[in-house]
């Protein structure tokens, strides 16, 4: 349990406890008067209660009753309440100089059934608090290794398919290989700059596309239609990295054919919301065995960075693919 709650926690019972001390010291109570025996029987008595409080609290509750050991804690916990009761009664009887030992006295039973029932009812309570903080720390723990996995798999998929179009461009043309080369270089160094960051401003994201819609424009032949535009302000927003990319790639890798290719890139910000249109025309032929891996992998971010803040909507209709993406980027997980 986080420290916090452990503070919040001993203030509280630092409170009742006050309260159970200082309270029949008002009004007109035997004990507002000035009376050393009566105060010393009252310290001492309190001081049982304490301990009993405590006994139970740090050490039956655990020890026994955590572990399922109900018959063991009853029986310690009713020794303890009858020594706590007669620790009391004998105080009466010796501090306060009473004529006989009244063995029966309903008036001492009550504060030591109450100091009994709230250290229980505390204890199960905060402990019930720890339990449900460690399952959400786990859930998100397991839910950052999750995306952090994802997160790692971008860079070599990305890698992978880019690397293929340079391979195919180095038998054709040299210098257009070199500056697809210094465009991959650019790419990398900000994914690894961004590898590790939460969020990244939304405008480096774009400059990401940016960079990768040019190195794509070296392979494009003269009867692809490429529309591409960014409208909006997309000044002071923050996306989660990398997630636009996948998609923008998957238009160029599945488009472009000896054909004629239409690809359309459409980003939008609209009121905090960021929407992505992308079209291109169904290719044909065979694709690679990792085709999959993108979509699939952005899929499972969104879910995780943007539960219930996104809209994904993919059709195919008469040879033509359309992804319409909506993110909500003021939603703050």
């Amino acid at each position: 349990m986080p420290k916090i709650y452990h503070i919040i926690s001993y203030c509280i019972q630092a409170l009742l406890w006050f309260l159970f001390i200082i309270v029949p010291f008002i009004g007109d109570h035997p004990l507002s008067r000035h009376n050393k025996d009566l105060h010393l029987a009252y310290a001492l008595q309190h001081l049982a209660y304490f301990i009993f409080f405590y006994l139970n609290y740090f050490y039956f509750i655990p020890k026994f009753l955590h572990k399922k050991n109900l018959k063991t804690y009853l029986i310690f916990v009713l020794s303890a309440m009858i020594i706590v009761y007669f620790t009391n009664i004998l105080v009466d009887y010796n501090i306060m100089n009473l004529k006989r030992l009244k063995i029966i006295n309903a008036g001492r039973i009550v504060p030591v059934i109450q100091v009994f029932a709230v250290s229980t009812m505390f204890k199960l309570l905060i402990d019930q608090i720890e339990i449900a903080l460690n399952k959400k720390i786990l859930v998100e723990e397991k839910t950052k290794a999750e995306l952090n996995y994802l997160r790692s798999q971008v860079n070599p998929h990305f890698l992978f398919n880019t690397l293929n179009n340079i391979a195919a461009l180095i038998h054709i043309d040299a210098d257009r290989a070199e500056q697809a080369v210094i465009k991959l270089s650019k790419i990398m160094r900000a994914m690894l700059a961004n590898e590790k960051n939460r969020k990244i401003a939304l405008e480096e994201e774009l400059d990401l596309i940016n960079s990768y819609i040019d190195l794509q424009k070296i392979r494009l032949n003269e009867d692809t239609q490429l529309d591409y535009k960014v409208e909006g302000n997309f000044r002071l927003l923050s996306i989660e990295p990398l997630i636009l990319i996948n998609f923008i790639e998957n238009v160029f890798k599945h488009g472009l054919s000896d054909e004629q290719s239409v690809i359309r890139i459409h980003i939008k910000i609209e009121n905090d919301k960021l929407i992505l249109i992308t079209e291109n025309k169904i290719a044909t032929g065979k694709k690679d065995d990792v085709s999959g891996i993108g979509l699939a992998n952005v899929k499972k971010r969104l879910d995780i960075v943007y539960p219930g803040a996104y809209k994904l909507a993919i059709t195919a209709q008469e040879k033509m693919y359309k992804v319409e993406l909506e993110i909500n980027l003021a939603w703050i997980k």
